[in-house]
């Protein structure tokens, strides 16, 4: 659902990933959509273009706290004065309690990217590690919390997590994840 916001751009550094985002949003959004495909760091969309950017599972590709310092200085680059930016990603830790989601996590996931997401987990960030390249960024607030499981859901919403096939997909809301939330300071 698109609330307020007139258009939405879809951006990935994969055309794989950008076809599946082409075939799943253009029906969903009614052509109020746009494609972007260039690395994340250099993304090529103009400065202050957009109220709000969202990161869903994108920053564990990073490959060290530098490049993960450069992409989010692109996010802030063309988020408006004012605009969030809004990052949902897993976590890397381990202790007991994350081993286990871990392990919950990829009994759910289609064997064929097993060792794939087991190496994402591996290069995720810790906490500290997200909020240290957070504080070394000007002009900016920002806050990182371990992910939460939603306290009121919908009958409807309760009964898309009891049909999602992939059972895994919960712990998107445990401490396995975290969610930074970034305001570009107004000029």
């Amino acid at each position: 659902e698109l609330g307020a916001a007139k258009t939405i751009t879809f951006h990935d550094g994969d055309p794989t990933m950008l076809e599946h985002a082409k075939t799943r949003a253009v029906a969903q959004f009614d052509g109020r959509v746009s494609f972007q495909l260039s690395p994340v760091d250099h993304t090529g969309l103009p400065d202050d273009a957009f109220d709000l950017v969202i990161s869903h599972n994108g920053t564990h590709q990073m490959t060290s706290q530098k490049k993960l310092h450069s992409v989010m200085r692109e996010f802030v680059r063309i988020v408006r004065p004012g605009g969030h930016i809004i990052i949902a990603d897993y976590q890397r830790r381990v202790d007991p309690e994350f081993l286990s989601k871990l392990e919950e996590r990829l009994r759910w996931t289609h064997p064929g990217i097993v060792l794939m997401l087991i190496n994402t987990f591996l290069a995720s960030f810790s906490r500290k590690e997200f909020e240290e390249v957070l504080a070394s960024i000007p002009s900016i607030t920002s806050s990182v919390e371990d992910a939460q499981a939603p306290t009121e859901l919908s009958p409807e919403m309760i009964q898309r997590v009891a049909d999602d096939p992939f059972k895994g997909h919960i712990l998107d809301f445990s401490p396995i994840s975290l969610r930074a939330i970034v305001q570009k300071e107004k000029i």
